[in-house]
């Protein structure tokens, strides 16, 4: 297997029996063409894409330029599917209209890092996990060089709170992997959103014990089906 998805752990979680578990497994080690609505994919592209940007920048003008390409392309589909994708996107959107991310990242100025592609698999219990954060930044603080990333996910029936962990603790091991020897790893700007219900999860709240650790366990349980 070349990658798992991070988001496939929580769908590997949410079988009930070990036979659909394996099913799930397989499918992954069969390189197949991407589906353009399935999670994870393009489904959500262009709100979590807008909101990105919103994120950077903080031009509210992005979202509402969004919503308004989103509503053109919806009057002129003719898919229910397709009507669908761009009605939960516009959803999405709204959530974000009058966000204030303040407390999602520092203060300090903030330097953004390329994410190439070989920076995005992490080995963890013998399972290459695939991480994609939208943001990876760098910045000082008292002297320090520090480094926090925000990850932003969705998923049509939503996750709950040590679903959403699972993301912020593999955030947490990306950051690791990839800058802990030239960065302080900041817990409270390692950031899962769930773009949905707008519950988001700080690593600092994994360490602290307010939100379970389950990203271990759960690829071990994987790793034992492999």
């Amino acid at each position: 297997m070349e990658k798992f998805p991070t988001a496939k752990i929580i769908e590997f979680r949410r079988k009930k029996s070990d036979s659909s578990k394996l099913t799930l497994l397989k499918n992954l080690k069969t390189p197949k063409i991407k589906e353009k609505n399935s999670e994870g994919g393009n489904y959500w592209t262009t709100s979590i894409s807008a909101i990105s940007k919103y994120f950077k920048t903080e031009e509210k003008e992005l979202i509402l330029d969004k919503i308004n390409d989103l509503l053109g392309r919806y009057n002129l589909a003719q898919a229910k599917t397709s009507k669908g994708m761009y009605l939960k996107n516009i959803e999405i959107l709204h959530n974000f209209e009058n966000f204030d991310f303040t407390s999602y990242k520092p203060e300090s100025t903030l330097s953004y890092k390329a994410k190439p592609n070989e920076k995005s698999i992490v080995k963890i219990k013998g399972v290459p996990l695939q991480i994609r954060p939208q943001h990876v930044y760098s910045y000082k603080e008292n002297n320090e060089d520090k480094i926090g990333a925000i990850w932003f996910v969705s998923i049509k029936d939503g996750f709950n709170p040590g679903e959403i962990g699972i993301f912020t603790e593999a955030l947490n091991e990306y950051l690791f992997s990839n800058y802990s020897k030239n960065y302080i790893i900041e817990p409270d700007f390692c950031i899962a959103v769930d773009v949905s219900s707008l519950n988001s999860v700080k690593y600092s709240q994994i360490t602290s014990g307010e939100i379970p650790s389950l990203l271990h366990s759960s690829l071990e349980s994987i790793q034992k089906l492999l």
